[in-house]
């Protein structure tokens, strides 16, 4: 932000611009502006808020938890993909997501809808 004398650089720049709007990134940007927590949540700057710092803590770790459920390499890979496709138009975006699907069916072994079965049988 401007206050606090942080040159662009970081990725806030453009991103915020498009997570709220351009008018709203540039009053938090610009004049400096504090969000609380309630407006954050409804300009989708975050996906919860809690009453304390333990509830926040408690919820932390429930998602947490939940996403180390799953396999590590299809996390790592999602989150790549989700990455890349913030870059790029919605057009765009699907067609690295459909040539990302077509690269992963095609490392598949004969067995892996087995593997898969086995995977979530543990859960």
């Amino acid at each position: 932000s401007c206050f606090l004398m942080t040159t662009v650089g970081w990725g806030l720049s453009q991103k915020l611009p498009r997570m709220v709007g351009p008018n709203r990134a540039r009053l938090a940007s610009l004049a400096c502006e504090r969000i609380p927590a309630r407006q954050a949540l409804d300009w989708g700057l975050t996906t919860s808020v809690h009453a304390t710092a333990e509830l926040a803590f408690a919820e932390a770790l429930r998602i947490c938890k939940q996403i180390c459920r799953n396999d590590a390499l299809m996390v790592r890979h999602y989150k790549q993909v989700l990455q890349r496709g913030l870059s790029m138009t919605l057009s765009d975006g699907r067609k690295m997501e459909l040539d990302e699907a077509l690269k992963a069916y095609r490392k598949m072994d004969t067995d892996h809808f087995g593997k898969l079965k086995r995977f979530k049988s543990k859960l």
